[in-house]
């Protein structure tokens, strides 16, 4: 594999100098307190230093004082886990293994798995943390107790329980820059001797970073705000009741409503390098490609160019219910049940140009919808063995079905804009006035995904010190899918490949849309007519693809001290195949793991270090399927195969008043033989946005006797009509690299010191994270290169018996970073931010 030094930077060589300094005054102090965390991974309670799983845990107080507030904040607080936008929702990837595909019918690789019932889907995980209890970020394939999902790792949110405690909780008020207010809280009621309530709350806005340049075009040139604002309204109630001390029952309900005013993607600015053919010798041949509509994007990282406010709404309903009876022997039984109800509207406009301060016209607005028929379904059944301190055991039964209503509206020829902007060989082709689309192809695609398993494991101790541990989980999945495609347009327009009766828009089941994009629900703008062009159908069913998957793990536990816990194991885990394409296969990961945890010099410092290895075939991502005799698209399959092996440590110090916390992962990645065709090696071919360049615009691979026309692209999007193009020589060999959304070097530093201040204690922090430079898809070049991170925040921190009141700077040097690459455009992180938040607890 491949090998790369690396320097010591500046900030992280005074943070240990201080770090140095420190330790050698803080002699005299009093000692602080490492605080235990239980942990729920294994479906039992353990604390996170003698469970057998590479992990990171945040309570409320670390993520407060890592200000960390939502999913994306998280991977600048750990190491080797990257969290990226992908216009619709999130791609999670923890050592390089998750989701890089967004596709109502592609599993999740990285399951978020929340008070109990897995998410299942990257929508609808934009929402705010709030009155959470633990946040247990898994790494590796977590093949037993998560399963199909679940093949780089999980992340496990609890929220708080009610309790018995009398009246309790706490108000937190918060004001920063960019108009950023919050108010959260919880308040605990003890109802009766056997219930107690608790309700939690979570309201934030914020507005956008980015400043809009465009005008609204039907309201003369009226300021529009950017998007990527914060609009969160949460609320959570949470029912216990004990009639006994043998039942518990838990009840939650929660509402989450999210808006983030659009989406702020932007078309790259930089290059894309590829190798055609030449067209005389047949050689390889370096060219360069743009973005197609980098022209009109503003250079300013945070400055934008669209013409009507975007729409980014999501509202999450989950109803859950844990049940748990522990019988006189020991052996206790668990339910939980639950109901979650996904409903994401989102209008997006792609940066165009302001033309000089006249009305500007969208380049293209793109429409996606899940209707409020989002909704899943999931029951646990488990059963364990009395904890006594010997062995014990485990079993337990899984169900969920998920069914995803999705709709995109893609808009059809955009005139004279359609192949502008720089072409393959070199030349540009300038881009005329911009136009409103005169037609829309709606793609509805309701998806059903169900998973069914049976689990277990069973944990021999063979003396005091030794323990065997082995799970299972046999899982069954089946999918189906029906995909119909509309064609809409204004009555008596000719769209190729020909001219279509309008049918009234309920008939073929779409929402009406105005000339500009926009749901027409009041009929305030004239509407467009509704065609039908096109109905497939899609099934695929338990012998399309493998999808009855065994996984396991076997490992041996051993503690020779009451401070030290060694173990090493063998784990298989999976993901789903999906029906994608031409029907992708299941993923399968083999990891081998062994590592340490335990305490130092008295209790003083807590770590862990691990090492792994993990062999990963039947990759799925992003690629370009060549088809034949339907056309070719650009979609989910099977890759190939890679390894990876690295080694992952964390530490937490505390000496004196001092303390002091890192961790960090180096991930050595290499993808097998792969192989794929760069877009932008198609002759006559111009880089757009793939919302564009759908499943229905590439030639099918030519078979025997095939006709080959000059180009593999169609520019009129209509279904192939015989002819055929050889896709072979533009496609390149891509085996050797580096993993996608994989991170080879990851860290971070956090330093405190606890001063006496008044009635209470003031606390200066200062934290430092560096996540390496990585590459969001599989054609590494620049054009898909994310950056690499070099994130400081700091805070100062006054706190006493019932008062917490903070002053922060999250990146406190205003790094300006490309957060995530996707295709043909980026999105960039959070610039400096800074305010004041305080908290009261009673």
């Amino acid at each position: 594999m491949k090998s790369k030094s690396y320097k010591i930077r500046p900030l992280t060589l005074s943070i240990a100098t201080a770090v140095a300094v420190g330790m050698g005054a803080s002699a005299g102090f009093a000692q602080r307190q490492i605080e235990e965390v239980v942990v729920t991974a294994e479906r039992r309670d353990a604390t996170e230093q003698t469970t057998s799983i590479s992990m990171e845990v945040f309570t409320q107080d670390s993520l407060s004082a890592n200000g960390i507030t939502e999913l994306q904040d998280l991977q600048d607080a750990m190491p080797g886990i990257q969290i990226t936008n992908n216009g619709v929702g999130n791609d999670i990837n923890i050592r390089g293994i998750g989701n890089n595909t967004f596709a109502p019918s592609v599993q999740m690789g990285v399951q978020v798995v929340n008070d109990g019932l897995t998410h299942g889907e990257p929508m609808g995980l934009n929402g705010g943390f709030f009155d959470v209890a633990t946040i247990e970020v898994l790494r590796g394939p977590q093949g037993t107790f998560v399963g199909q999902s679940a093949a780089g790792g999980a992340i496990l949110i609890n929220s708080m329980n009610p309790n018995f405690d009398g009246v309790n909780g706490y108000v937190e008020g918060k004001m920063g820059n960019y108009g950023h207010n919050a108010v959260t809280g919880a308040l605990n009621l003890p109802i009766s001797d056997t219930w107690a309530a608790r309700i939690a709350w979570n309201t934030e806005e914020r507005d956008s970073y980015f400043k809009n340049l465009g005008g609204n075009i039907f309201g003369n040139n009226q300021e529009l705000p950017g998007p990527g604002i914060l609009d969160n309204r949460q609320i959570r109630l949470s029912l216990l009741w004990q009639p006994n001390d043998q039942f518990e029952a838990v009840f939650k309900v929660e509402q989450n409503a999210v808006n983030h005013g659009g989406d702020p993607r932007k078309p790259k600015t930089l290059p894309q390098n590829v190798t055609i053919p030449d067209p005389v010798t047949g050689l390889p041949t370096q060219i360069v490609t743009y973005s197609q509509y980098r022209e009109y994007s503003p250079t300013d990282p945070f400055e934008i160019s669209q013409n009507f406010p975007g729409s980014d709404y999501q509202e999450n309903q989950q109803f859950s219910m844990r049940l748990t009876y522990e019988f006189q022997n020991g052996m206790t039984l668990g339910t939980n049940t639950g109901h979650n109800k996904l409903h994401t509207q989102q209008l997006e406009w792609k940066s165009g140009d302001n033309n000089g301060g006249t009305n500007s016209v969208p380049i293209y607005p793109t429409y996606f919808s899940l209707d409020e028929d989002n909704r899943s379904w999931t029951q646990e059944i488990t059963l364990s063995s009395a904890d006594d301190g010997g062995s014990n055991w485990i079993v337990g039964l899984f169900h969920q079905q998920r069914t995803t209503p999705v709709t995109l509206a893609i808009p059809g020829d955009q005139g004279l804009n359609q192949n502008c902007g720089w072409q393959n060989n070199g030349t540009h082709t300038a881009c005329g006035p911009l136009v409103v689309p005169t037609s829309y192809t709606h793609i509805i695609a309701p998806t059903t995904v169900e998973h069914d398993a049976i689990f277990g494991q069973y944990n021999y101790a063979i003396n005091d010190e030794l323990e065997l541990a082995i799970g299972a989980r046999y899982n069954v999945d089946d999918s189906h899918s029906q995909t119909r495609v509309v064609l809409t347009g204004p009555a008596g327009v000719t769209i190729p490949p020909g001219t279509f009766t309008p049918q009234g828009c309920a008939e073929v089941g779409i929402t009406p849309l105005n000339l500009a994009g926009v749901p027409d629900l009041n009929g305030s703008v004239p509407t467009v007519g509704c065609l039908a062009i096109m109905q497939t159908v899609n099934s695929l069913e338990a012998d399309g693809v493998d999808n009855e998957v065994p996984t396991y793990k076997v490992g041996l536990n051993w503690s020779p001290t009451d401070t030290d816990y060694f173990y090493a194991f063998y784990a298989r885990g999976y993901k789903a195949g999906s029906f994608a394409g031409s029907g992708v296969a299941p993923e399968e990961v083999d990891d081998y793991e062994f590592g340490w945890k335990g305490t130092l010099f008295d209790g003083t410092v807590t770590g862990d270090l691990g090492f792994y290895f993990m062999d990963y075939t039947g990759m799925q991502g992003e690629t370009f399927v060549r088809t034949d005799p339907i056309g070719s698209s650009f979609t989910n399959s099977n890759i190939g195969d890679a390894e990876m092996m690295g080694i992952e440590g964390s530490f937490q110090a505390y000496i004196g008043d001092l303390g002091i916390n890192g961790s960090f992962a180096f991930n050595d990645t290499e993808i097998g033989a792969a192989s794929d065709v760069p877009l932008g090696s198609l002759p006559n071919y111009a880089q757009t946005d793939p919302a564009i360049n759908n499943n229905f615009n590439y030639q099918p691979q030519c078979g025997v006797g095939g006709t080959t026309p000059t180009t593999g692209f169609l520019a009129d999007g209509v279904t192939p009509n015989g002819d055929c193009f050889d896709f072979a020589p533009f496609a390149q060999n891509y085996g050797g690299q580096q993993m996608i959304q994989a991170p080879e070097l990851s860290y971070n530093i956090g330093v405190d010191y606890v001063f006496p201040f008044g009635n209470g204690t003031l606390t200066p922090r200062l934290t430092y994270s560096y996540t390496d430079e990585n590459y969001a898809h599989l054609d590494q070049q620049p054009y898909n290169l994310n950056d690499e991170r070099n994130i400081t925040n700091f805070s100062l921190t006054f706190e006493n018996e019932n008062w917490t009141v903070q002053a922060y700077v999250n990146n406190l040097t205003d790094e300006t970073y490309i957060a995530a690459a996707r295709q043909a455009l980026v999105s960039y992180g959070d610039p400096r931010t800074y305010g004041i938040r305080a908290k009261y607890n009673f």
